[in-house]
């Protein structure tokens, strides 16, 4: 009877065992073997950042799970600034993956302002076919570290400091360079007009010198976005042969004002009237030498003629409409730097 009964137990829990990892949720193994290049991921403010992630399936080799292997970042679009660039599968029965994709430390920095340095955790996901049972999951983390602007110290290496576009000069018994976003870049000034003329520091409420970020919530974010603008701007220059009409903002993507669609239009007017112009002004010549070559032809001297009168009148006009675009520009106040047609 012992031995009956102890019998029943070991077969009842052999096939515990067996419907506990063939019908459970439970996973009794990895299905993926993950690589990451670099493995640890920094990259300093402003600069991108090139990293592949490759899943490898290596899953039970006894059963076949048919398709390709997915591979997606659900939160890269939070991000909103992890772009992809390419992906392959690397052999034919499609047991790998890997893709790269690049980080933009700018331009995230210029969508989410956030305190240097700053961790951000990227999840991956990978999946065999439509088998959802393989389904797992890869955090990777990219680190931005602020621009280390203490190698420019020493009096010597003011215009170096100058230079850099994350870091700020302060005068003092050595001379130090800090980082526009290290408070203590302000605790060093002493007097509070040269407070004032500073670029990164405000007076707070106790008229102590301080960050601009800690003085104002709005100067900050200011600050920080100005920053970023230069650093896509001398990233992105604007060609020197372009002539088109386009403003240097639509070359680094920083049109957020409406002036700058005012400018777009107002160059395309430009253009037009220099074409309109320079037709007016050939016609003028053709219209002169058609009436001068006449050789006493009233037909050629009436047409001369009237090409000549028509082509001076389409100057009159275009040089007037010019004018009137200028004076309207003028009585609207509108800025130099906006104006596309210069005076």
């Amino acid at each position: 009877m012992k031995f009956t009964i102890g019998k029943i137990f070991t077969i009842l829990f052999v096939v515990s065992i067996y419907i506990f990892f063939n019908f459970s949720d439970v996973k009794a193994t990895e299905y993926f073997e993950w690589t990451a290049t670099p493995e640890v991921a920094s990259v300093e403010v402003g600069k991108p950042l090139l990293f592949t992630i490759t899943a490898k399936y290596d899953g039970y080799i006894d059963v076949y799970i048919p398709g390709p292997i997915n591979l997606y970042c659900p939160n890269c679009s939070a991000v909103n600034k992890i772009s992809f660039i390419s992906s392959s599968s690397l052999d034919g029965i499609e047991k790998d993956i890997s893709v790269i994709y690049t980080f933009n430390s700018a331009e995230y920095l210029k969508l989410i302002s956030s305190k240097l340095p700053v961790t951000i955790p990227l999840v991956f996901i990978a999946s065999k076919g439509t088998n959802q049972d393989t389904t797992e999951t890869y955090e990777y983390n990219i680190e931005i570290k602020d621009f280390d602007c203490k190698q420019f110290n020493g009096n010597e290496n003011k215009n170096k400091c100058d230079s850099a576009i994350y870091c700020v000069w302060t005068a003092n018994d050595s001379g130090k360079c800090f980082s526009k976003s290290d408070e203590e870049a302000c605790k060093v000034i002493s007097e509070k007009d040269q407070c004032v003329k500073s670029k990164v520091c405000a007076l707070d409420k106790n008229n102590k010198c301080v960050l601009a970020g800690v003085a104002s919530k709005q100067q900050r974010d200011t600050y920080a976005s100005n920053v970023v603008d230069q650093i896509n701007i001398d990233g992105h220059p604007v060609p020197d042969d372009y002539k088109g009409p386009l403003p240097p903002c639509a070359f680094w993507g920083g049109c957020r004002d409406v002036n700058a669609l005012v400018e777009v239009g107002l160059r395309v007017v430009d253009y037009i009237f220099s074409i309109v112009a320079a037709l007016a002004f050939v016609f003028f010549i053709y219209g002169g030498f058609t009436w001068i070559f006449s050789f006493g032809s009233p037909d050629k001297i009436k047409k001369g003629q009237q090409i000549f009168v028509y082509a001076v009148i389409g100057l009159v006009i275009v040089f007037s409409a010019y004018i009137l675009v200028g004076f309207l520009l003028d009585a609207l106040n509108v800025s130099e730097t906006f104006r596309g047609i210069k005076k």
